[in-house]
């Protein structure tokens, strides 16, 4: 007589297999999820479309819980590349590894620019494709160049980064200023010479009339501020 019972087993057999390989890709799809968030929280390159990779060999996730409280390794300023990645779920950590990518839009010098310049519109070109081999400190967005002052060279087609650039000074080293200190009540004006040059908001020292080496705000053009608040 033909037994069911083989064809039965040999079902349950293939169905409980499928199932736990379903229920596998559900919880990398997940976490794969969640890495992609964790990643996208950080504004170093915001304007970038991330996809995440997980390299970890799954055996070694599987004891996972379902939702690990994650958080990156190691510095954030560029996100492109291999990452390492801690789980932990109470007590236990589980390091991950992943390798992430990158698409973007990003602006490149259009001509050679020296120390010293303000940077014009047309100094600048908007450029897309791969994040992936480009330099950290990138600079997305344009409002963030424009009228910055280029402090060390950069060639024609290279990236703009943020360590190339600065804001204009407001305050030239040697400058006679205006010296303006305010406390509780009561508001001192008086001259002095900039020992530093600063942009707007940035500390300086101040030499006084009197020998006096104080250090004050740049408020703006030849203008410093002192807090004598307690």
């Amino acid at each position: 007589m033909f037994s069911l019972r083989p064809i039965f087993v040999g079902a349950l057999a293939l169905f409980w297999t499928l199932a736990c390989g379903a229920v596998e890709q559900h919880s990398a799809a997940s976490l794969t999820q969640r890495i992609a968030a964790l990643l996208d929280a950080f504004p170093a390159d915001a304007h970038a479309t991330r996809t995440v990779e997980i390299v970890t060999p799954a055996q070694r996730l599987a004891d996972l819980c379902q939702t690990p409280l994650l958080s990156l390794t190691g510095s954030a300023r560029r996100l492109t590349g291999k990452k390492t990645l801690t789980a932990r779920c109470g007590a236990r950590r589980v390091f991950i590894q992943v390798v992430v990518h990158a698409e973007g839009n990003w602006w490149v010098a259009t001509r050679a620019l020296t120390p010293g310049k303000s940077i014009q519109p047309e100094d600048i070109a908007l450029r897309a494709g791969s994040l992936d081999q480009q330099p950290e400190g990138m600079i997305f967005s344009k409002e963030q160049i424009l009228g910055q002052t280029v402090s060390r060279s950069i060639r024609a087609g290279q990236t703009i980064v943020q360590n190339q650039l600065r804001r204009p000074w407001v305050i030239i080293s040697g400058q006679e200023v205006d010296v303006v200190a305010q406390g509780e009540g009561f508001l001192v004006r008086s001259r002095g010479k900039a020992l530093d040059s600063a942009s707007l908001n940035a500390p300086l020292r101040i030499a006084t009339r009197t020998g006096q080496i104080i250090t004050g705000v740049a408020a703006a053009k030849g203008k410093v501020t002192i807090s004598l608040k307690e």
